[in-house]
């Protein structure tokens, strides 16, 4: 079985705009293109669906019945091509990460770069945020997933912590400070 899809996209701008000229415009096609299209679907479903004049268009008994399935058609047509190109994309890989700025500058070039040549055809988007608004962006769906420095938690996101980091405050061994020692049991160390 042959679907026409151009005829039924004829059709429809046709029964939408209410002129041939209109119809023909919105397809960004010839007028004679467009009656060709609405011809081929009439001679192939062997009714006639639009009634024409030289100063009217109606559409048929035939074609007001077509009319709501001819639209779903081309609106489930139109879905399912969408869905494929974002299978298509999803499968190539492009994958947007939201991350701080010092994880990005720091550690995220040499993994991007090992990525790269493993995935060559692949692409990252990286977005350039806050902590705060690196959980914002996964939510939105407007990253895929996000790093970021904070302890944020929130209920509809899992998170893992990919490293530690120690902080250490450094002054001259003079100062007040030089002379507090970490208390025990604790993850910090002086340095002298």
């Amino acid at each position: 079985m042959k679907i026409d899809t151009l005829g039924v996209q004829a059709f429809v701008a046709i029964a939408e705009s209410g002129s041939f000229n209109r119809a023909a415009t919105a397809l960004s096609i010839t007028q004679s293109a467009l009656s060709r299209r609405l011809r081929g679907l009439e001679t192939y479903l062997g009714v006639r669906l639009i009634e024409r004049t030289t100063r009217t268009v109606a559409l048929s008994r035939s074609g007001e019945g077509f009319l709501p399935q001819a639209r779903r058609l081309l609106s489930e047509l139109a879905a399912t091509l969408n869905d494929i190109r974002e299978t298509g994309n999803a499968t190539r890989g492009d994958v947007t990460l939201a991350c701080v700025p010092t994880m990005g500058v720091h550690y995220l070039p040499e993994v991007l770069r090992e990525y790269a040549v493993h995935f060559p055809n692949n692409r990252i988007r990286l977005l350039d945020h806050s902590s705060s608004a690196v959980a914002e962006a996964v939510l939105s769906r407007e990253a895929e997933f996000g790093i970021n420095v904070a302890r944020l938690r929130h209920a509809d996101l899992d998170s893992t912590p990919l490293l530690q980091d120690s902080f250490v405050l450094v002054c001259r061994r003079d100062h007040p400070l030089a002379q507090n020692r970490p208390s025990p049991g604790s993850n910090s160390r002086v340095i002298g």
